[in-house]
Protein backbone atom coordinates (compact mmCIF):
# COMPACT_ATOMS: atom_id res chain seq x y z
CA UNK A 1 0.00 0.00 0.00
CA UNK A 2 1.44 3.40 -0.99
CA UNK A 3 2.39 5.74 1.77
CA UNK A 4 -0.02 8.67 2.17
CA UNK A 5 1.78 11.99 1.73
CA UNK A 6 1.03 15.44 3.04
CA UNK A 7 -0.65 17.45 0.26
CA UNK A 8 1.78 19.97 -1.20
CA UNK A 9 -0.80 22.64 -2.02
CA UNK A 10 0.26 25.54 -4.18
CA UNK A 11 1.37 28.69 -2.39
CA UNK A 12 2.17 30.75 -5.47
CA UNK A 13 5.37 31.83 -7.15
CA UNK A 14 7.64 34.63 -5.95
CA UNK A 15 10.86 36.13 -7.25
CA UNK A 16 14.17 36.40 -5.47
CA UNK A 17 13.95 40.18 -5.01
CA UNK A 18 10.45 39.97 -3.50
CA UNK A 19 11.49 37.26 -1.03
CA UNK A 20 14.67 39.18 -0.18
CA UNK A 21 12.64 42.29 0.62
CA UNK A 22 10.23 40.29 2.78
CA UNK A 23 13.00 38.58 4.74
CA UNK A 24 14.98 41.81 5.24
CA UNK A 25 11.94 43.68 6.55
CA UNK A 26 11.03 40.77 8.84
CA UNK A 27 14.56 40.62 10.27
CA UNK A 28 15.20 44.35 10.65
CA UNK A 29 11.79 45.20 12.18
CA UNK A 30 12.98 44.19 15.65
CA UNK A 31 15.54 47.01 15.64
CA UNK A 32 12.66 49.49 16.00
CA UNK A 33 11.72 47.97 19.35
CA UNK A 34 13.74 47.17 22.48
CA UNK A 35 16.19 44.88 20.70
CA UNK A 36 19.01 47.52 20.42
CA UNK A 37 18.84 48.21 24.16
CA UNK A 38 19.33 44.51 24.91
CA UNK A 39 22.29 44.39 22.55
CA UNK A 40 23.91 47.29 24.38
CA UNK A 41 23.26 45.61 27.74
CA UNK A 42 25.11 42.52 26.54
CA UNK A 43 27.88 44.11 24.48
CA UNK A 44 28.25 47.71 25.77
CA UNK A 45 30.36 49.69 23.29
CA UNK A 46 30.83 46.54 21.16
CA UNK A 47 27.08 45.95 20.77
CA UNK A 48 27.42 46.53 17.03
CA UNK A 49 29.71 43.48 16.79
CA UNK A 50 26.98 41.09 17.95
CA UNK A 51 24.73 41.37 14.86
CA UNK A 52 27.87 41.42 12.70
CA UNK A 53 29.14 38.09 14.09
CA UNK A 54 25.62 36.63 14.23
CA UNK A 55 25.10 37.50 10.58
CA UNK A 56 28.42 35.85 9.68
CA UNK A 57 27.41 32.68 11.57
CA UNK A 58 23.98 32.56 9.90
CA UNK A 59 25.54 33.21 6.49
CA UNK A 60 27.96 30.30 6.94
CA UNK A 61 25.09 28.05 8.05
CA UNK A 62 22.97 29.08 5.08
CA UNK A 63 25.77 28.37 2.60
CA UNK A 64 26.21 24.94 4.18
CA UNK A 65 22.46 24.22 4.11
CA UNK A 66 22.07 25.43 0.53
CA UNK A 67 25.11 23.38 -0.53
CA UNK A 68 23.59 20.20 0.90
CA UNK A 69 20.22 20.95 -0.72
CA UNK A 70 21.89 21.55 -4.07
CA UNK A 71 24.00 18.41 -3.85
CA UNK A 72 20.99 16.24 -3.03
CA UNK A 73 18.72 18.06 -5.54
CA UNK A 74 16.29 18.95 -2.75
CA UNK A 75 13.66 21.59 -3.49
CA UNK A 76 10.85 20.88 -1.01
CA UNK A 77 12.43 19.82 2.29
CA UNK A 78 9.18 18.82 3.99
CA UNK A 79 8.03 16.72 1.03
CA UNK A 80 11.39 14.93 1.01
CA UNK A 81 11.09 14.09 4.70
CA UNK A 82 7.55 12.75 4.32
CA UNK A 83 8.80 10.23 1.77
CA UNK A 84 10.52 8.14 4.44
CA UNK A 85 9.67 9.46 7.93
CA UNK A 86 6.41 8.51 9.70
CA UNK A 87 3.66 11.09 9.25
CA UNK A 88 3.09 11.62 13.03
CA UNK A 89 6.73 12.68 13.41
CA UNK A 90 6.53 15.22 10.58
CA UNK A 91 3.16 16.44 11.81
CA UNK A 92 4.44 16.97 15.36
CA UNK A 93 7.48 18.95 14.18
CA UNK A 94 5.41 21.17 11.92
CA UNK A 95 2.87 21.82 14.66
CA UNK A 96 5.66 22.83 17.05
CA UNK A 97 7.12 25.18 14.43
CA UNK A 98 3.66 26.62 13.81
CA UNK A 99 3.10 27.27 17.52
CA UNK A 100 6.55 28.84 17.86
CA UNK A 101 5.83 31.29 15.03
CA UNK A 102 2.38 31.95 16.52
CA UNK A 103 3.86 32.89 19.90
CA UNK A 104 6.55 34.99 18.23
CA UNK A 105 3.93 36.87 16.18
CA UNK A 106 1.80 37.58 19.26
CA UNK A 107 4.85 38.85 21.15
CA UNK A 108 5.88 41.11 18.26
CA UNK A 109 2.33 42.47 17.99
CA UNK A 110 2.27 43.27 21.71
CA UNK A 111 5.64 45.04 21.50
CA UNK A 112 4.59 47.17 18.55
CA UNK A 113 1.28 47.97 20.25
CA UNK A 114 3.10 49.15 23.36
CA UNK A 115 5.50 51.15 21.17
CA UNK A 116 2.64 53.01 19.49
CA UNK A 117 1.05 53.76 22.85
CA UNK A 118 4.32 54.99 24.38
CA UNK A 119 5.27 57.21 21.43
CA UNK A 120 2.32 58.66 19.56
CA UNK A 121 -1.06 57.46 20.89
CA UNK A 122 -0.85 57.40 24.70
CA UNK A 123 -4.63 57.75 25.21
CA UNK A 124 -5.71 55.09 22.73
CA UNK A 125 -6.73 51.71 24.20
CA UNK A 126 -4.19 49.00 23.47
CA UNK A 127 -6.97 46.65 22.35
CA UNK A 128 -7.95 49.07 19.57
CA UNK A 129 -4.37 49.44 18.31
CA UNK A 130 -3.86 45.68 18.45
CA UNK A 131 -7.11 45.10 16.58
CA UNK A 132 -5.94 47.46 13.82
CA UNK A 133 -2.68 45.52 13.51
CA UNK A 134 -4.60 42.24 13.53
CA UNK A 135 -7.03 43.19 10.77
CA UNK A 136 -4.25 44.32 8.42
CA UNK A 137 -2.26 41.17 9.22
CA UNK A 138 -5.29 39.00 8.46
CA UNK A 139 -5.78 40.80 5.15
CA UNK A 140 -2.13 40.26 4.14
CA UNK A 141 -2.08 36.61 5.16
CA UNK A 142 -5.38 35.84 3.42
CA UNK A 143 -3.93 37.12 0.13
CA UNK A 144 -1.06 34.64 0.33
CA UNK A 145 2.71 34.78 0.12
CA UNK A 146 2.65 36.34 -3.37
CA UNK A 147 0.74 39.40 -2.15
CA UNK A 148 2.85 39.71 1.02
CA UNK A 149 6.12 39.55 -0.91
CA UNK A 150 4.90 42.07 -3.49
CA UNK A 151 3.81 44.45 -0.76
CA UNK A 152 7.26 44.01 0.78
CA UNK A 153 9.13 44.86 -2.44
CA UNK A 154 6.92 47.94 -2.96
CA UNK A 155 7.49 49.11 0.60
CA UNK A 156 11.21 48.32 0.42
CA UNK A 157 11.97 51.53 -1.48
CA UNK A 158 10.38 53.67 1.26
CA UNK A 159 12.00 51.49 3.89
CA UNK A 160 15.51 51.94 2.50
CA UNK A 161 14.98 55.69 2.04
CA UNK A 162 13.77 56.01 5.63
CA UNK A 163 16.63 53.94 7.02
CA UNK A 164 19.23 55.97 5.12
CA UNK A 165 17.64 59.23 6.28
CA UNK A 166 17.52 58.02 9.87
CA UNK A 167 21.18 57.02 9.75
CA UNK A 168 22.53 60.09 7.96
CA UNK A 169 20.68 63.10 9.41
CA UNK A 170 21.63 62.48 13.09
CA UNK A 171 25.34 62.08 12.21
CA UNK A 172 26.19 65.47 13.73
CA UNK A 173 25.34 63.95 17.14
CA UNK A 174 27.60 60.92 16.68
CA UNK A 175 30.88 60.81 18.63
CA UNK A 176 33.10 57.90 17.63
CA UNK A 177 34.75 57.84 21.05
CA UNK A 178 31.58 56.15 22.32
CA UNK A 179 32.56 53.06 20.29
CA UNK A 180 35.45 52.45 22.70
CA UNK A 181 36.60 50.22 24.33
CA UNK A 182 36.60 48.12 21.19
CA UNK A 183 35.54 44.79 22.72
CA UNK A 184 33.01 46.21 25.15
CA UNK A 185 32.06 43.59 27.74
CA UNK A 186 34.77 41.21 26.52
CA UNK A 187 35.31 38.64 23.79
CA UNK A 188 33.74 35.64 25.63
CA UNK A 189 30.47 37.47 26.30
CA UNK A 190 30.34 38.95 22.80
CA UNK A 191 30.96 35.51 21.27
CA UNK A 192 28.33 33.82 23.45
CA UNK A 193 25.62 36.37 22.73
CA UNK A 194 26.49 36.39 19.03
CA UNK A 195 25.63 32.69 18.89
CA UNK A 196 22.39 33.22 20.83
CA UNK A 197 21.53 36.24 18.70
CA UNK A 198 21.23 34.07 15.59
CA UNK A 199 17.55 33.68 16.58
CA UNK A 200 16.89 37.18 15.27
CA UNK A 201 17.66 35.91 11.76
CA UNK A 202 14.56 33.97 10.84
CA UNK A 203 15.92 33.65 7.32
CA UNK A 204 17.25 30.09 7.20
CA UNK A 205 13.98 28.48 8.33
CA UNK A 206 11.89 30.72 6.07
CA UNK A 207 14.14 30.06 3.08
CA UNK A 208 13.97 26.27 3.25
CA UNK A 209 10.18 26.40 3.73
CA UNK A 210 9.62 28.88 0.88
CA UNK A 211 12.19 27.42 -1.48
CA UNK A 212 9.50 25.63 -3.57
CA UNK A 213 7.79 28.99 -4.17
CA UNK A 214 10.82 30.58 -5.85
CA UNK A 215 10.47 30.93 -9.60
CA UNK A 216 13.96 29.51 -10.13
CA UNK A 217 15.90 27.14 -7.92
CA UNK A 218 19.08 29.07 -8.77
CA UNK A 219 17.67 32.11 -6.90
CA UNK A 220 17.73 30.33 -3.56
CA UNK A 221 21.40 30.88 -2.68
CA UNK A 222 21.44 34.52 -3.84
CA UNK A 223 18.24 35.30 -1.98
CA UNK A 224 19.64 33.90 1.26
CA UNK A 225 23.00 35.65 0.94
CA UNK A 226 21.51 39.03 0.04
CA UNK A 227 18.90 38.82 2.80
CA UNK A 228 21.43 38.00 5.52
CA UNK A 229 24.03 40.55 4.37
CA UNK A 230 21.55 43.43 3.94
CA UNK A 231 19.87 42.72 7.30
CA UNK A 232 23.21 42.55 9.10
CA UNK A 233 24.49 45.77 7.53
CA UNK A 234 21.34 47.71 8.49
CA UNK A 235 21.35 46.47 12.09
CA UNK A 236 25.09 47.11 12.52
CA UNK A 237 24.73 50.62 11.08
CA UNK A 238 21.86 51.40 13.46
CA UNK A 239 23.86 50.17 16.45
CA UNK A 240 26.89 52.29 15.51
CA UNK A 241 24.78 55.44 15.15
CA UNK A 242 22.86 54.77 18.37
CA UNK A 243 26.02 54.20 20.40
CA UNK A 244 27.70 57.25 18.93
CA UNK A 245 24.70 59.50 19.50
CA UNK A 246 23.55 58.40 22.97
CA UNK A 247 26.46 56.46 24.59
CA UNK A 248 26.16 53.11 26.34
CA UNK A 249 24.56 54.12 29.68
CA UNK A 250 21.76 56.04 27.97
CA UNK A 251 21.04 53.59 25.14
CA UNK A 252 20.64 50.55 27.38
CA UNK A 253 17.98 52.38 29.43
CA UNK A 254 15.88 53.36 26.41
CA UNK A 255 12.87 51.24 25.59
CA UNK A 256 12.69 52.41 21.98
CA UNK A 257 16.10 53.84 21.00
CA UNK A 258 15.34 54.27 17.29
CA UNK A 259 12.36 56.50 18.07
CA UNK A 260 14.58 58.64 20.27
CA UNK A 261 17.15 58.77 17.47
CA UNK A 262 14.52 60.10 15.05
CA UNK A 263 13.74 62.92 17.49
CA UNK A 264 17.33 64.16 17.23
CA UNK A 265 16.88 65.13 13.57
CA UNK A 266 17.08 68.89 13.22
CA UNK A 267 18.42 70.23 9.94
CA UNK A 268 16.75 73.63 10.18
CA UNK A 269 13.55 74.96 11.63
CA UNK A 270 11.83 73.61 8.50
CA UNK A 271 13.22 70.06 8.82
CA UNK A 272 12.55 68.77 12.30
CA UNK A 273 10.14 66.57 14.28
CA UNK A 274 10.31 63.82 11.66
CA UNK A 275 9.48 61.06 14.13
CA UNK A 276 5.90 60.86 12.82
CA UNK A 277 7.27 59.75 9.44
CA UNK A 278 9.35 57.04 11.05
CA UNK A 279 6.43 55.82 13.14
CA UNK A 280 4.66 55.20 9.83
CA UNK A 281 7.83 53.47 8.60
CA UNK A 282 8.06 50.95 11.40
CA UNK A 283 4.32 50.34 11.71
CA UNK A 284 4.25 49.45 8.00
CA UNK A 285 7.22 47.11 8.53
CA UNK A 286 5.40 45.64 11.54
CA UNK A 287 2.23 44.71 9.67
CA UNK A 288 4.26 43.05 6.90
CA UNK A 289 6.20 41.05 9.49
CA UNK A 290 3.06 40.09 11.41
CA UNK A 291 1.12 39.24 8.25
CA UNK A 292 3.99 37.00 7.15
CA UNK A 293 4.12 35.35 10.58
CA UNK A 294 0.38 34.70 10.60
CA UNK A 295 0.49 33.27 7.07
CA UNK A 296 3.42 30.99 7.88
CA UNK A 297 1.66 29.77 11.03
CA UNK A 298 -1.50 28.75 9.17
CA UNK A 299 0.47 27.30 6.25
CA UNK A 300 2.56 25.01 8.46
CA UNK A 301 -0.42 23.90 10.54
CA UNK A 302 -2.50 23.12 7.45
CA UNK A 303 0.45 21.21 5.99
CA UNK A 304 0.81 19.19 9.19
CA UNK A 305 -2.87 18.18 9.21
CA UNK A 306 -3.08 17.22 5.50
CA UNK A 307 -5.48 20.08 4.82
CA UNK A 308 -5.82 21.05 1.15
CA UNK A 309 -6.25 24.76 2.02
CA UNK A 310 -5.01 27.01 4.79
CA UNK A 311 -7.18 30.15 4.53
CA UNK A 312 -10.02 28.87 6.80
CA UNK A 313 -7.46 28.73 9.63
CA UNK A 314 -6.40 32.38 9.37
CA UNK A 315 -9.14 33.85 11.55
CA UNK A 316 -8.72 31.08 14.14
CA UNK A 317 -5.01 31.74 14.54
CA UNK A 318 -5.60 35.49 14.36
CA UNK A 319 -7.86 35.24 17.41
CA UNK A 320 -5.22 33.16 19.17
CA UNK A 321 -2.61 35.83 18.43
CA UNK A 322 -4.95 38.52 19.79
CA UNK A 323 -5.61 36.60 23.00
CA UNK A 324 -2.01 35.52 23.60
CA UNK A 325 -0.60 39.01 23.13
CA UNK A 326 -2.48 40.19 26.23
CA UNK A 327 -1.33 37.31 28.44
CA UNK A 328 1.81 39.16 29.65
CA UNK A 329 0.53 41.64 32.27
CA UNK A 330 2.86 44.53 31.47
CA UNK A 331 5.64 45.78 29.20
CA UNK A 332 8.55 44.62 31.43
CA UNK A 333 7.19 41.08 31.23
CA UNK A 334 6.98 41.35 27.44
CA UNK A 335 10.58 42.58 27.24
CA UNK A 336 11.70 39.81 29.58
CA UNK A 337 10.02 37.17 27.39
CA UNK A 338 11.50 38.67 24.23
CA UNK A 339 15.03 38.78 25.59
CA UNK A 340 15.08 35.83 27.97
CA UNK A 341 13.19 33.23 25.94
CA UNK A 342 12.69 34.21 22.29
CA UNK A 343 16.19 35.59 21.66
CA UNK A 344 17.92 33.01 23.87
CA UNK A 345 16.27 29.83 22.62
CA UNK A 346 14.77 30.93 19.29
CA UNK A 347 17.90 29.83 17.43
CA UNK A 348 16.88 26.22 18.05
CA UNK A 349 13.91 26.74 15.71
CA UNK A 350 15.22 29.39 13.30
CA UNK A 351 18.64 27.78 12.71
CA UNK A 352 18.78 24.38 14.42
CA UNK A 353 15.65 22.86 12.83
CA UNK A 354 16.66 23.75 9.23
CA UNK A 355 20.10 22.23 9.78
CA UNK A 356 18.51 19.05 11.18
CA UNK A 357 16.02 18.78 8.30
CA UNK A 358 18.60 19.20 5.55
CA UNK A 359 21.20 17.05 7.30
CA UNK A 360 18.74 14.15 7.59
CA UNK A 361 17.98 14.36 3.87
CA UNK A 362 21.66 14.68 2.98
CA UNK A 363 22.72 11.65 5.07
CA UNK A 364 19.90 9.48 3.76
CA UNK A 365 20.46 10.36 0.09
CA UNK A 366 24.23 9.97 0.44
CA UNK A 367 23.85 6.52 1.97
CA UNK A 368 21.35 5.52 -0.69
CA UNK A 369 23.72 6.68 -3.44
CA UNK A 370 26.62 4.77 -1.88
CA UNK A 371 24.55 1.59 -1.63
CA UNK A 372 23.50 1.92 -5.27
CA UNK A 373 27.11 2.32 -6.33
CA UNK A 374 28.18 -0.76 -4.36
CA UNK A 375 25.27 -2.77 -5.79
CA UNK A 376 26.20 -1.68 -9.28
CA UNK A 377 29.85 -2.63 -8.70
CA UNK A 378 28.88 -6.15 -7.59
CA UNK A 379 26.71 -6.65 -10.65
Amino acid sequence: MAKQRIPSFRIGRIGGSELTALLVISSVSDVFLSYPARLVTEGASAAWMIPLFSGAIVLAIWLMVDGMMKKTHTLNVVDELTNWLPFPVISAVLVILSLYILLQTSLIMREFTEAIIATVLPSTPSSLIALSFLLVSVYFSSKGIEAISRAAIMFMYFFVAGVVTLLVLPMSWVHTVEWLPLWGTGIPRIATYSVLNTSIYFLVLALILLSPALRKESLRRKTGVYSIVISSVIIVAFMLVLLGAFSVPITEKMTYPIYQLSRLIYVSRFVQRLEAIFVFLWTSAAVIKMGFGLWLTTYLFAYSQKMPVYRPLIWIFAMLVYVLMFVPPDLPTVLSLAGGIYETYGGIFSVGVPILFVLLIYVRKTRHANRSMKRGARE
